[in-house]
């Protein structure tokens, strides 16, 4: 079987570079390449994309592939199961920072590239103090990026039309002006002109982004019956949800030059990102952090499982409709629609996800994803929540280090597992009562940075439901907390 290639399906590469993307991998090519095929596709336009690779090595496929590659989109949408594979097309040019630093530093001479994306992982966006040479490769992403703007500067001079639009994706808050920071840093080690600095501020426009889709990648079989289907092999096949969600804090002139939110996906411009983080961290990541416990107890290994288990389906649904939403201080429309796109994206049939997995730093994610919403909820209501208890009861219950009887291996910080241990320990050893374990636990401040026995009805709560959970009735409590409802 061939490789896929422009010959093989007659597809001809854009004429011009407009982007320059940092990344080549799974989340880049599902959500990003995804992205502006669409965008090429429903506004008739021709963005041509140079993917850069910042870490040693060439993208060996990308380059034999001639940048073409799929996408597999599988899971459900609506309630229906969506399986489709397409094409993308937009990607002409293929460098590699290490191997390619003199054609990488040409391209900012390029008047045609009006914006640069990244996805460098978390870590990517990073900053040290390296040594200025347009010879020598530096180290991290940013201080590429700066040689980079600098060369450009220098080439296309200081005015309005040689600036470009920068939209790092890395999951970080604020992404853009913290690059944008680290590039003003390294400007000012390497005692670059002070006009590049206003030409930055002047020229440039850093967005601040928020990225959403889950890109689990192609499995070995997915791949094999894509190849079939296809007729030829793809090594750069990738698979992603039907769900995926950009937002971008943009001035107007990015929005009116990229009308990248007018293509009918789930694209949106604002002029503040806080409402949907805050949306995504309470109702997503808040939910998946409470199944997670609760699951595992119930004898759920992944969360498909948990949505095809009656009780702690209903369960979260519980936590999300009616503890979650309520508590949060955002405005109530559109947050049912966003709650049952999660509930879709949790019955994906595609994505195996292992609880166990998501229970890595359990304690860390609970203080930031499910106490806010505790705690929101007694300022509303006065009492704390019955399912969101269940879940720090189930957590606690957890950190004991077994489910029925088989040792699990949990992951958390040192602190976190040792205390723990030991905590666990003595209550095994009958020297302190669940009363007193839960109690020590609650008003840990190094775990919370607050004494959760001040909130009213917790230790009150969670002691019945740890209680419960120890003489094996997690069951039981799913079945009220329904009936509650």
């Amino acid at each position: 079987m061939d490789i896929l290639s422009r010959k093989a399906v007659d597809a001809k590469a854009p004429d011009v570079t407009n982007i320059l993307l940092f990344g080549g991998g799974n989340f880049v090519r599902a959500f990003i390449g995804s992205i502006f095929q669409t965008y090429n596709e429903v506004l008739g336009q021709n963005l041509g994309i140079t993917v850069v690779k910042v870490t040693p090595g060439k993208y060996l496929d990308w380059i034999a592939q001639e940048g073409l590659y799929h996408v597999n989109t599988k899971g459900i949408k609506n309630g229906v199961l969506v399986e489709e594979t397409k094409l993308i097309n937009c990607v002409r040019e293929v460098l590699s920072c290490y191997d390619q630093w003199p054609e990488f530093l040409d391209t900012a001479g390029n008047p045609d590239i009006k914006y640069i994306i990244s996805n460098t992982t978390e870590s990517g966006l990073r900053y040290k103090e390296e040594v200025f040479s347009k010879e020598r490769i530096p180290d991290e992403f940013p201080a590429k990026l700066t040689i980079w703007l600098y060369e450009r500067f220098k080439i296309l001079g200081n005015n309005s039309t040689s600036g470009v639009t920068l939209l790092p994706c890395e999951l970080l808050e604020d992404n853009g002006f913290l690059l944008k920071n680290m590039i003003v840093q390294y400007a000012e080690l390497w005692s670059i002109d002070p006009a590049f600095k206003t030409w930055l501020n002047s020229a440039c426009h850093f967005c601040n982004t928020l990225v959403d889709r889950i890109v689990p990648g192609a499995s070995q079989a997915s791949k094999e019956n894509t190849f079939k289907s296809l007729g030829f092999i793809d090594q750069l096949l990738t698979e992603g949800e039907p769900y995926h969600f950009l937002a971008i804090e943009a001035p107007e002139v990015v929005q009116n030059e990229l009308p990248i939110d007018q293509i009918s996906l789930n694209i949106i411009y604002t002029d503040d990102l806080a409402p949907y983080r805050l949306r995504k961290v309470r109702i997503l990541n808040g939910a998946h952090s409470s199944m997670v416990p609760v699951g595992l107890l119930s004898g759920c290994k992944t969360v498909g499982d948990v949505m095809e288990s009656k009780s702690v389906e209903n369960y979260v649904k519980s936590v999300i409709f009616h503890e979650i939403i309520p508590a949060l201080s955002l405005p109530e429309e559109g947050l049912q629609t966003y709650a049952n796109d999660i509930l879709d994206r949790f019955r994906n049939p595609f994505i195996k996800h292992q609880l166990i997995s998501i229970a890595l730093n359990s304690f860390s994610k609970f203080k930031a994803r499910i106490l806010p919403s505790i705690k929101d909820y007694v300022a509303k209501f006065g009492q704390c929540p019955d399912g969101l208890c269940l879940a720090y009861a189930a957590m606690i219950y957890l950190y004991r280090g077994e489910i029925n009887g088989e040792k699990i291996e949990l992951k958390d910080d040192v602190y976190v597992l040792s205390r723990l241990q030991k905590i666990w320990s003595q209550y095994d050893a009958g020297e302190i009562s669940l009363e007193v374990l839960n109690l020590n636990i609650a008003q840990d401040l190094d775990f919370w940075g607050e004494d959760l026995t001040k909130l009213p009805t917790f230790l009150e709560k969670t002691n019945a439901l740890l209680s419960k959970i120890a003489n094996g009735e997690i069951q039981q409590v799913l079945v009220n907390l329904g009936s509650n409802d």
